[in-house]
């Protein structure tokens, strides 16, 4: 597993409930990317790599979001 630092911010990496929260804090903050940038962002590339990983060249799909700041993601 890679662990996010500000030094590292091209690499695939496997991140924590914290380091997530602290890189979104980092690119809000030093890039300027808005929170719901960010959101739509995730959701987007996790559709990517599930439509990739699968071989498919069109989904649809149901997302199921708990509580905690997930549905905008989802």
């Amino acid at each position: 597993m890679i662990e996010w630092t500000q030094d590292n911010t091209d690499d695939f990496a496997v991140m924590s409930r914290q380091a997530a929260r602290d890189f979104d804090a980092w690119a809000i903050r030093t890039i300027g990317i808005p929170g719901a940038v960010l959101m739509e962002n995730a959701g987007r590339g996790t559709v990517e790599v599930i439509v990739g990983a699968l071989g498919l060249t069109a989904a649809k799909a149901i997302v199921f979001c708990g509580g905690g700041n997930n549905g905008g993601d989802g």
